[in-house]
């Protein structure tokens, strides 16, 4: 459904009597207020205050795309503003370092629940950092090796791949339609 359905149901219902031209202004006005960009950035606000506050440690249920972007977006934004201002005072990374830590839970929260969405297991979101533990375990095999610093390129190479499509890729797919045994679809 699309904002011009939704006038075009509006002037249908104008056109028929059943509404007046003055609830066919106000129809129309709240119609266009769901459709703004202030109501879209809101709208992303409110997802990622939720995950901060009331899903806080909550690893059951389903997050759909929108709560799982919503909180990406945001959670960049002020990482990055705070390394910024960080990085123009010259002062360590503190300040980051400690939203990081504040924000661990509620990430890894809405991650697994995303995987949910798409009918994984919890577990299946943590398959990138199982191959960068065995790449690290890996390191006195090849640590004399000629050939050492093209194992490194390779090594994380592949580990920027895998987490690429992990936590990017697989997430951008639309969850389960059905109930799964994660439980019912959120909208």
């Amino acid at each position: 459904m699309s904002k011009f359905d939704d006038l075009e149901k509006l002037a249908t219902l104008e056109s028929k009597g059943i509404l007046t031209s003055d609830e066919f202004q106000k129809q129309k006005d709240i119609i266009l207020e769901k459709y703004s960009a202030k109501s879209f950035f809101k709208k992303i606000f409110l997802k990622y205050k939720e995950c901060m506050t009331s899903k806080y440690l909550s690893f059951k249920g389903r997050a759909p795309r929108m709560e799982y972007w919503s909180f990406a977006l945001i959670y960049f934004i002020i990482y990055m503003g705070l390394g910024m201002i960080e990085g123009l005072l010259y002062i360590p990374p503190f300040f980051s370092g400690l939203f990081v830590l504040f924000s661990l839970l509620p990430a890894l929260g809405v991650y697994v629940r995303r995987y949910h969405d798409l009918g994984k297991n919890a577990w299946f979101a943590f398959l990138p950092f199982l191959y960068f533990i065995a790449f690290i375990a890996s390191f006195p095999i090849f640590q004399g090796e000629e050939n050492f610093v093209f194992f490194l390129k390779i090594g994380f190479g592949l580990f920027f791949v895998l987490t690429l499509v992990w936590k990017f890729i697989l997430p951008c797919f639309k969850g389960d339609i059905k109930e799964n045994k994660y439980g019912y679809p959120l909208v």
